[in-house]
């Protein structure tokens, strides 16, 4: 990891940083607000990603050295935080998932809602009209369905 130290990468929170330096398994990065500290290689898969294309390549060769030196206690804390990470995302997946359902099927209530509505609207109005106009030309109208009643 010490080719990236000059490089700048973006982070998913805090925006753009510089690699100030990377000591064993921990990357320093001088952020607007300061400087931070992040586990390597965790942090590439949680926020800190390359702005160069060149520099994401020498990450992932990065990585990929860092899991053939590692200690098996390193790499079960990696799978660990890996493994966590994509359960996290899953669930916030399904959640996502459960309100768009929510929503879709409100919007459908209340479009039956608003068709109900519209449609007895709709049948008061011609009611309203043919009594109007069976009162103006004196005569009578029949009963037509469950709406219209004589005058």
């Amino acid at each position: 990891m010490e080719e990236l130290v000059g490089k700048k990468l973006r982070h998913k929170n805090f925006g753009e940083c510089v690699v100030l330096s990377c000591q064993g398994d921990y990357l320093a990065v001088q952020l607007h607000g300061g400087t931070a500290t992040f586990i390597v290689p965790d942090v590439f898969y949680g926020g800190l990603s390359a702005i160069d294309p060149g520099d994401k390549v020498k990450i992932e060769r990065a990585i990929e050295n860092w899991k053939k030196t590692a200690s098996a206690e390193q790499l079960g804390r990696f799978e660990r935080y890996y493994a966590k990470k994509e359960q996290e995302r899953k669930i916030e997946e399904e959640i996502r998932l459960k309100k768009e359902e929510e929503q879709r099927a409100k919007c459908l209530e209340e479009e039956k809602a608003d068709r109900a509505n519209y449609r007895e609207l709709a049948c008061a109005y011609v009611e309203t009209y043919h009594r109007a106009c069976a009162c103006l030309h004196g005569c009578s109208i029949r009963a037509f369905g469950d709406y219209f009643l004589p005058c």
